[in-house]
């Protein structure tokens, strides 16, 4: 996964067709399914999260994810990152 911040907010922009600066949680995966990248715009600058998931959480357990179309708040982007780290021990 080497797609910077810059890459990724032209996927989101043109693939997804969706505002970067809205303040949504998006989350990226690799083809493996190893690694995730969450991007979002904090209302000073982007932040971007990347995990490297144990080989015991590829696939399957990733998609048990929900995550809202609605620009999620401070507490809810946390909630969501808290999750990944949950299910990736």
């Amino acid at each position: 996964m080497r797609k910077s911040f810059d890459s990724l907010r032209g996927v989101i922009r043109g693939a997804m067709h969706l505002d970067p600066l809205s303040g949504a949680l998006f989350v990226f995966k690799n083809k493996r399914g190893d690694r995730i990248k969450c991007v979002y715009w904090d209302e000073t600058g982007f932040a971007m999260w990347y995990k490297v998931l144990r080989a015991t959480c590829k696939g399957a357990r990733m998609n048990g994810i929900k995550f809202p179309r609605d620009p999620p708040s401070l507490s809810s982007r946390k909630a969501v990152i808290d999750r990944v780290r949950a299910i990736s021990k």
